[in-house]
């Protein structure tokens, strides 16, 4: 979702972070992340023990239309226009964002857990920035096994990760097939 909203500089290190110079790139995410969404959002499994996260931004002005449409359609984002309480009474846009992955518990609570592993079989991996430098970056840790199959909708393989839900799915970036040799 932050990607959608950058521009510049900024947008130039991200695309090249995630090797997303490709043409169709981000269409392809967005589809995805819809596929996703669509496939999973409407599931009715009961209730859930997982974390459920929240997160509200709020913007310094009103945000395009196009760029809450995408937010919206794609990421399931609730954008809100609001007055601010300020002197000037200008409108600014409240971004909320939700997630029910259950990860953030797995980061508190792993102590007490018979076993974990990560997602890799690494407990850190070292991301190249732009700029050369390398930032070691933790692994998210997992419970039970991988459930791993091609989506024909996405064109791509898709990883399932048993978190303390029943089900929730992780897009891991040109590294899937090295986590499925690596786990089978």
């Amino acid at each position: 979702m932050m990607m959608e909203g950058l521009q510049g500089r900024a947008a130039e290190e991200v695309t090249s972070l995630f090797r997303l110079q490709a043409k169709e790139a981000r269409q392809q995410l967005r589809r995805g992340f819809k596929t996703i969404f669509d496939t999973f959002g409407s599931d009715s499994d009961g209730d859930f023990s997982g974390s459920y996260n929240k997160a509200s931004v709020t913007s310094s002005r009103v945000m395009p239309s196009s760029y809450i449409n995408k937010l919206s359609k794609y990421y399931q984002a609730n954008v809100t226009t609001m007055r601010s309480d300020n002197s000037n009474n200008s409108l600014t846009d409240i971004l909320e964002l939700r997630s029910d992955t259950g990860i953030i518990s797995h980061w508190k609570d792993y102590q007490k857990l018979a076993t974990y592993t990560y997602s890799s079989y690494q407990s850190s991996a070292p991301f190249t920035k732009s700029d050369g430098s390398i930032v070691h970056v933790p692994m998210i840790p997992q419970i039970g096994m991988f459930k791993i199959g091609y989506v024909p909708q996405l064109k791509c393989l898709a990883a399932e990760l048993m978190f303390e839900v029943t089900s929730c799915l992780v897009i891991v970036l040109d590294i899937v097939y090295s986590i499925y040799k690596y786990n089978w």
